[in-house]
């Protein structure tokens, strides 16, 4: 287990007769100000065969916490950090002003260094209207893509940066359904594993159907040569037969064609108005339909990374382990935010969409302020390079991605380093155990059977397993 330090302890006492009060003494914590375990709290006489306690749980002492997965009455929106230097549990928010920043106290506590104890002052109204207020520090608060002035309004799923931390609102979580996990009786410290079908978690987007092309318009005669010749003949008749009726006759029948002509010329002006209207308005229709589409990608995108921020602050939730390499998005984790292109569903192909409506769909694909996503199963990300001061917190998030994302019959994790202790934590990682003996966290100077580990990984059974090495050595990949 790890104590309030984060240190880990080894102990194996018997559920049935040790207490929680028991357990709090040898994790370093005073019985008497609350024992919290894995943010739920005891009371120090309850037996641990009565708690969630198990391997790996964190015991801690803070009295007034709120248990992470627990709604409060009346939650309206959740507060969700998706990316910074500690990034931590959402937060569910009611209608109220709700203090955001780094003191322990806040309802939205944001550990970063770059923030202040009380940052801004969040202010959820009764119909889940957000806006943010700053209180401190000197650089501003980003709201979008714009810098926050008084009071600012924050949109649903619009990411807002303080500090070098960036969080979103997002409506209230959903109803907890059948726990993924369950105490295993061979094991009182383990938990079982059920896997459950995956969820369907947004609607499918529905393709937007181009208008056609305007038809051509038809050219016509004028109605000027038909007049000009009955005119000619009537007359030539009239000097001929010496009788100017037949003149007369003539220019009537040549007024009366013009007329016609005419008339016929504006009708087909007006049509032409009227289909060049028509497909103005279609065109403006697809283009709101595009953008409708285009914004409902985007909350897919996001609706899938909220989740995924859900999952690891609850690995008990119903989702756990629920991807599988069948999904086709099973090994895709997330490494940053940003700008992203997009396919628009369209019902017709690109390569005969009107070159007008091109613009249009170009200009939709690409989505701004969204997860930014890496596919680790695909050849182009077969190795990925993490280099800066942040490298092993960036390469510990996509690993615990992966770790509640899918499970250990699909993905193995095989860690070789210079520093065991740095990666102490992926030891907890059913991912990285083989049996009950052999953990894959290796030091690259020890003397292990290496090749030996790896070959008894790949025997494990007939199906197809994916291995994923983090290392901090790449110079022995060369050689090892």
């Amino acid at each position: 287990m790890a104590g309030p330090d984060g240190a880990a302890h080894e102990l194996w006492p018997d559920p049935t007769s040790t207490t929680v009060g028991d357990l709090a003494r040898a994790a370093g914590v005073d019985p008497g100000a609350g024992v919290w375990i894995d943010g739920v709290g005891f009371e120090p006489a309850t037996k641990l065969a009565r708690t969630p306690v198990r391997t790996g749980s964190r015991v801690d002492g803070s009295s007034g916490m709120r248990r992470r997965d627990e709604a409060p009455f009346g939650t309206l929106v959740t507060v969700v950090q998706v990316a910074g230097p500690a990034v931590g549990p959402p937060v569910c928010l009611g209608p109220g002003r709700h203090l955001v920043g780094r003191a322990p106290g806040a309802a939205v506590r944001v550990a970063d260094p770059r923030v202040e104890p009380h940052h801004a002052v969040l202010d959820i109204g009764v119909d889940g209207a957000a806006s943010i207020l700053q209180l401190a520090g000197r650089v501003p608060i980003i709201v979008g893509e714009a810098a926050a002035d008084g009071e600012t309004a924050v949109p649903h799923h619009v990411t807002f940066e303080l500090g070098a931390s960036r969080l979103l609102i997002a409506g209230p979580p959903p109803q907890p359904g059948i726990a993924a996990t369950s105490r295993s009786d061979a094991d009182p410290w383990r938990r079982r594993v059920l896997r459950r079908p995956r969820r369907a978690a947004t609607t499918p987007v529905a393709p937007v159907m181009p208008p056609p092309a305007p038809p051509e318009p038809s050219v016509g005669g004028w109605g000027a040569t038909g007049a000009v010749v009955s005119l000619v003949g009537s007359v030539a008749v009239a000097v001929v037969l010496r009788q100017p009726l037949f003149a007369l006759l003539g220019a009537v029948g040549a007024i009366a064609s013009l007329g016609a002509a005419g008339t016929g010329r504006a009708r087909a002006a007006r049509s032409r108005r009227r289909r060049r209207r028509r497909d103005a308005e279609a065109c403006a229709r697809f283009a709101i339909e595009v953008a409708a589409s285009a914004a409902q990608l985007r909350e897919c995108a996001i609706a899938e990374a909220v989740g995924r921020s859900r999952l690891l602050a609850d690995p008990d939730a119903a989702d756990l382990w629920s991807r599988r390499p069948v999904h086709g998005d099973a090994f895709r984790v997330v490494v940053g935010w940003g700008a992203s292109r997009c396919a628009i569903p369209l019902g017709v192909d690109t390569d005969v969409l009107r070159g007008d409506l091109l613009p249009v769909v170009e200009a939709a694909s690409v989505l701004r302020d969204v997860p930014i996503e890496v596919d680790l199963a695909s050849e182009a990300s077969a190795a990925i390079a993490i280099v800066g001061d942040d490298a092993c917190a960036v390469a510990r998030s996509l690993v615990v991605q992966l770790a509640v994302q899918c499970g250990p019959a699909d993905w193995r994790l095989v860690v070789i380093t210079d520093d065991v202790t740095r990666y102490r934590w992926a030891e907890w990682l059913p991912h990285a155990v083989i049996g009950p003996d052999v953990r894959l966290v290796f030091d690259h100077a020890a003397p292990l059977p290496l090749a030996e580990t790896l070959e008894r990984l790949e025997r494990l059974d007939e199906q197809a397993r994916r291995i994923v090495v983090l290392t901090d050595v790449p110079a022995e990949l060369a050689t090892r």
